[in-house]
């Protein structure tokens, strides 16, 4: 549980603290690869959907963190997976607060050497954290370990196995 809510406190802190220090600048970040720009979100991922109304987007965060963090709770993920959980409620977290607090998502990176979206930390988190997540649930390693762990004694090496 501890690796899940470090994750995500530290998505959150990251995130916040870029577009706190970031945000009414613009200018080269690295030459040739990134720019910072200000552009104000009001939709959601790449400014889709910003004609929906705000509480709408704001409900759509809150029920993904909550089932993000129900999932993990009850699951018990690995500790591998509960990062990546981590990040993507960090993310949507951070995201969140920028709705809350400033009525628009903050987006600050601007990609030079192929035109992309506008992103900040909190959308790399979440895209980070979904593809990974996606590929633990392709290679088996979607989780549960620690909970067979803890079942029954049935991992015991001593024990005979039915398989």
């Amino acid at each position: 549980m501890v690796t899940f809510f470090t994750a995500l406190f530290s998505v959150l802190a990251l995130d916040q603290l870029t577009k706190t220090l970031l945000w009414g600048r613009e200018g080269i970040l690295i030459p040739g690869v990134m720019n910072i720009a200000n552009i104000k979100n009001t939709g959601t991922a790449m400014n889709v959907l910003s004609f929906m109304p705000p509480w709408l987007h704001f409900a759509a965060a809150v029920l993904a963190v909550a089932a993000i963090t129900g999932y993990v709770v009850v699951r018990r993920p690995s500790g591998t997976l509960k990062v990546f959980l981590g990040l993507v409620a960090g993310g949507a977290l951070g995201n969140l607060l920028d709705r809350m607090f400033r009525g628009y998502v903050a987006d600050l990176f601007e990609t030079v050497f192929v035109r992309f979206y506008v992103f900040n930390l909190a959308d790399a988190a979440i895209v980070v954290g979904c593809i990974a997540c996606a590929a633990a649930a392709l290679l088996g390693k979607d989780g549960g370990e620690e909970r067979e762990k803890a079942d029954d004694g049935s991992n015991d090496p001593g024990q005979p196995q039915d398989r």
